[in-house]
């Protein structure tokens, strides 16, 4: 588990998992990171496209 006094590990972290197309697991540390810092912009930036990624991987295939 990760300190929360270490927002850059964190994002760290989410930024690979990302490169992974590992958005479930990246979306919970996202999620935390917002929380913390509600005004950081790229972190919300990078919330919103996780959650659009992880609909778009919802929604069935014809």
């Amino acid at each position: 588990a990760l300190k929360p006094g270490l927002p850059q590990a964190r994002f760290n972290l989410v930024t690979g998992l990302l490169k992974q197309a590992r958005y479930s697991d990246a979306l919970g540390h996202l999620e935390a990171l917002a929380s913390e810092n509600p005004n950081d912009i790229q972190v919300q930036q990078y919330l919103k496209f996780t959650r659009s990624k992880l609909r778009e991987t919802a929604k069935p295939q014809p």
